[in-house]
């Protein structure tokens, strides 16, 4: 089980028993009822659904934009296609609304029909995130026209200068291991690719590649007793706390939570206990020229003190960081 499990937002799943096999909507309001809410409601007439009741919605309020993600309450228990984007654009003063189907928001092998419990700004995108399971999101990366640039199979991180989005990968909620994935999705090519985990391995990673690969060779029966693949590479590891960026230098820092819980009896017992690592990146929105260093936490912490990893980014700690040898690279 992961131990970072994602928000369930306003969707109770696990209520009465049930699975995520559909995600059942929330409570309704009326649009209207929404958008007055607002510290500075504006004129509404325009909207289409505006006395239409709304269910498993999120709202984007600011001194620049007003925007609202939503599905129209219907008769069934779960929700209803198509998704809706209302957003209003308060310097121009106009309504623009757009309806999303199933294809436009598939992403990873779902279809993404989830309760949105994220609607946020960044750069000259909306970023649209919808509930799929405690372990999986869905997000749309949207122009501020309400166009589809991409359908990302996971949930925004942080953002870099360029309008790139670093995002981490949904997962299988019942698999028997949870690996994270820290990708970024490229503004300017409109690709996503992985930055975490990225060969070749360091240290800190590579030493629990070795662990499990001893053991996995000599317990077999072990991987057939826990339906496990008993891939080395594929273990428990988990994102710790936030994404820290630096537009500026273009970098990335965040820390890796590796190991197992020791009462777990689905993990290999050599991966008992937490070990927690700091990766930095520099040139992060570089796909084939991203570089990163990797530092056990209470390494960074006897040289640099317990300071944010914000701190870690600035241009001077990074010239620190990756002086002497050869940086591990991105992707060739």
């Amino acid at each position: 089980m992961s131990r970072r499990l994602r928000r369930i937002g306003i969707v109770a799943l696990a209520a009465a028993g049930l699975t995520a096999i559909m995600p059942l909507a929330a409570s309704a309001d009326s649009l209207r009822a929404v958008i007055a809410k607002s510290d500075a409601p504006p004129d509404a007439r325009p909207v289409a659904n505006l006395d239409r009741e709304i269910t498993s919605y999120s709202v984007l309020d600011t001194e620049s934009v007003l925007a609202i993600a939503y599905y129209l309450q219907g008769d069934s228990p779960g929700l209803e296609e198509p998704l809706f984007v209302d957003r209003y654009d308060r310097k121009a003063r106009q309504w623009r609304s757009a309806a999303f189907s199933r294809e436009q928001r598939a992403a990873g092998g779902s279809d993404c029909l989830g309760s949105a419990v994220g609607l946020e700004s960044s750069g000259d995108s909306f970023l649209l995130s919808t509930h799929i399971s405690p372990s999986a999101e869905c997000t749309l990366v949207l122009s501020t026209d309400l166009a589809v640039r991409a359908a990302l199979y996971g949930w925004p991180e942080a953002s870099l200068a360029d309008g790139s989005i670093v995002y981490q990968r949904s997962q299988i909620h019942f698999a028997p291991f949870h690996a994270a994935e820290i990708a970024v999705y490229s503004r300017k090519t409109g690709r996503s690719y992985t930055i975490y985990p990225s060969k070749p391995y360091q240290a800190e990673r590579q030493a629990e590649i070795t662990k499990l690969t001893a053991f996995f060779d000599a317990h077999q029966d072990w991987c057939n007793q826990h339906n496990h693949p008993c891939d080395p590479e594929l273990f428990d590891n988990a994102l710790d706390g936030p994404v820290a960026a630096n537009p500026q230098t273009d970098s990335l820092a965040f820390v890796i939570d590796y190991g197992s819980d020791a009462d777990d009896p689905g993990a290999p017992p050599v991966t008992a206990g937490h070990r927690k690592v700091v990766y930095v990146y520099r040139y992060a929105s570089n796909e084939f020229g991203f570089q990163y260093r990797e530092l056990p936490q209470s390494d960074v912490t006897a040289r640099f003190g317990n300071v944010p990893l914000a701190q870690l980014l600035t241009p001077a700690k990074l010239q620190e960081l990756f002086q002497g040898g050869q940086p591990a690279l991105g992707r060739k």
